[in-house]
């Protein structure tokens, strides 16, 4: 306890000393840095009971962060295949009449993202310092990834979309539970 403001003056002033040294990266970068920087000081912490509390804030603080590298990940993964803007339509009520949802651009960018499926490289995570928190980010954008296409599956399927069973067909070549399969267990 006598510690306590000694350790309320420290660790504030370095989170934010963190954060500002990491305003010149694009934004999953500087997730990364941050987390790397929190862990090492909780890594410390661990070691005494007195920073119990302490260590429960830092670890929350990892993951808000990690969900923030998370979603920028999963957005560039969408973004590659040229998906991501797609899926900002996804609640239109007729999904087809919207500027690049016709059938061929569909096509293209579901063929891009199931070859990507093959290739879901993410070197980002690899400068993640702990291998638990660099496996925990790579499960969960896969997640977030599997869950993006259950999402993009049932809103093309519905009879609302505007698309013919035959276009679903060749758009929609797998269906999620296999996606899921394959990214999860990759």
């Amino acid at each position: 306890a006598e510690f306590t403001p000694v350790l309320n003056a420290f660790i504030e002033p370095l989170l934010v000393t963190f954060k500002a040294s990491a305003s010149g990266l694009d934004r999953t970068d500087a997730g990364i840095y941050i987390i790397n920087n929190i862990f090492a000081i909780q890594d410390i912490m661990t070691q005494y009971d007195f920073t119990a509390s302490f260590v429960e804030r830092l670890t929350m603080e990892i993951g808000d962060w990690m969900d923030h590298v998370v979603t920028e990940q999963s957005n560039e993964i969408w973004k590659r295949c040229g998906m991501h803007e797609k899926m900002k339509l996804l609640d239109e009520v007729d999904i087809s009449s919207q500027q690049g949802m016709d059938p061929a651009s569909l096509q293209a960018a579901f063929s891009k993202f199931y070859q990507s499926m093959f290739s879901m490289v993410m070197p980002e995570f690899d400068r993640l310092n702990n291998p638990r928190l660099r496996t925990t980010a790579r499960n969960s954008t896969a997640r977030s990834i599997a869950m993006g296409y259950v999402r993009l599956y049932n809103a093309l399927s519905n009879p609302e979309s505007g698309y013919s069973k035959e276009e679903l067909e060749r758009i929609l070549v797998h269906a999620p539970e296999q996606v899921s399969k394959y990214i999860l267990d990759a």
